[in-house]
């Protein structure tokens, strides 16, 4: 009897993810969508995330063709904006443009990583010299994610200023603002563009650019008008959240047996989500909340910041620190890891486009 059960579960169980699975790319097709276009649709891995950035790429494009008659001197431009708004998206588009009008040798995309890579022995001693061999001769060299190794790369730029090629560096807000405070005791500071989050209406005008750009459709009727406001206001202007919570409410829609994505079922994700907690707790975050919570972001990198950090930096009691991020656990914005006999913090990844936009918003940054 115990075996007949199993036998008819697993067949039920097979045949229920087949039913889902092929039930979804019907959905997905009576909109004009695939399962890959589904994917390509929800993903900010492409060029098209750059959206609305004419303006920025019309700066960074003068930037370098002014620095190209000094090819003899360093220059860097500084890419500034919150995880989420695009700025790798925007680097891949100078990189292929570049590309274009230039040899595919005199260019190199790099990343914070590529700064820290360990050499193998137990203190993970800093390897720069195999990173450093590829700058030879280039005349563009971009670096992404130049947060990730904070102290690394304060330290690398004092060694690319003997290069003659012009840097392109992406940074997340506080970083680069503590960047600046350190950087102008070492040489100039380069110029910078800041990535500003979409208004409302561009947010929509992003939305429905993206569908039509991937279902080739004059016509969005994935989402409801009312729909597509409540993703709007809901995703703060932040194109990664606005396909985030556009992506599920799509799924969410076909679960729940709808022709659409209407504005009951974007509320749904959002509440389900935790955005709406989260937006309640950051605009009642006060002075010493924000505080604590900027002083993890900023020190969240490797893998978190411990108490005594936290202590040492806010000057207040542990019991008190304790209480504030009780207050960011209960809506469940931290990630914690436990190391020997603490625990280090970090904001959770999906989180970080809000509370880095909330920060730079308060100029707490």
């Amino acid at each position: 009897m115990v075996r007949n059960s199993f036998s008819i579960f697993k067949k039920a169980y097979e045949e229920g993810l087949e039913t889902q699975g092929s039930g979804f790319e019907n959905w997905l097709a009576k909109h004009n969508l695939n399962i890959q276009k589904f994917h390509q649709f929800t993903s900010s891995a492409d060029t098209i995330f750059f959206f609305n950035r004419v303006t920025e790429i019309k700066k960074i494009a003068n930037f370098l063709a002014q620095n190209k008659k000094e090819r003899n001197k360093f220059s860097f431009i500084n890419l500034v904006g919150c995880t989420g708004i695009g700025k790798t998206s925007l680097l891949q588009s100078i990189k292929q443009s570049f590309l274009k009008i230039k040899d595919k040798n005199s260019i190199i995309s790099l990343s914070a990583d590529d700064f820290s890579k360990e050499s193998g022995d137990e203190d993970c001693e800093f390897n720069f010299e195999v990173t450093l061999g590829k700058l030879e001769d280039k005349e563009l060299v971009l670096v992404d994610d130049c947060e990730k190794d904070f102290d690394h790369m304060l330290n690398n730029i004092k060694e690319f200023s003997s290069f003659s090629s012009i840097f392109i560096f992406s940074w997340a807000p506080i970083h680069w603002n503590r960047f600046k405070l350190l950087h102008n005791e070492i040489m100039g500071i380069g110029e910078s563009i800041h990535l500003r989050c979409f208004t409302k209406d561009e947010s929509i005008e992003f939305l429905i650019d993206r569908i039509k750009n991937i279902s080739n459709k004059e016509k969005v009727r994935m989402f409801s008008k009312d729909a597509l406001s409540s993703l709007a206001s809901f995703s703060f202007g932040i194109p990664s959240i606005i396909l985030d919570l556009s992506g599920k409410a799509i799924k969410r829609a076909y679960q729940n047996d709808k022709k659409s994505v209407d504005n009951e079922t974007v509320k749904e994700v959002y509440f389900d989500e935790g955005l709406s907690e989260l937006n309640t707790f950051l605009n009642e975050c006060t002075p010493t909340t924000t505080r604590i919570l900027k002083t993890v972001l900023l020190n969240q990198y490797p893998k978190g910041c411990a108490i005594d950090q936290i202590k040492d930096i806010v000057d207040l009691e542990r019991t008190s620190i304790h209480y504030h991020l009780q207050k960011m656990r209960n809506v469940g914005i931290l990630d914690e890891y436990p190391l020997k006999k603490q625990v280090l913090f970090s904001i959770k990844i999906k989180f970080l486009p809000i509370v880095e936009n909330f920060l730079w918003g308060k100029r707490e940054l």
